[in-house]
């Protein structure tokens, strides 16, 4: 037979008993459950950023979360320990 003409417009013979030509061979089967990257490598490149930039600010946020959470507790632990320095001066007051 003649020459095939493949998708890229390589040229291959096709065989006679109706087998892929060499280059059809040679290329790996599409992936059902991987998206196609032609077109969409910039809407890739995207999404991947989306995802660095979700988790990295969820990182962030959490570590400000526990920032501020530590300060409040230090904050609660300083005025409780004033609190407890007034009631007792306050005890020392009333018993004279």
């Amino acid at each position: 037979m003649g020459p095939d003409l493949n998708v890229n417009g390589d040229v291959g013979v096709a065989e006679v008993d109706g087998s892929p030509t060499d280059d059809a061979a040679s290329q790996p089967a599409p992936d059902s459950q991987t998206p196609p990257t032609e077109g969409n490598s910039l809407l890739g490149k995207t999404h991947g950023a989306i995802k660095l930039l979700t988790a990295w600010l969820g990182t962030k946020m959490s570590e400000v979360f526990h920032s501020k959470m530590r300060q409040s507790c230090e904050r609660k632990e300083n005025l409780l320990i004033k609190i407890v320095r007034l009631k007792r001066w306050f005890m020392r007051l009333k018993d004279k």
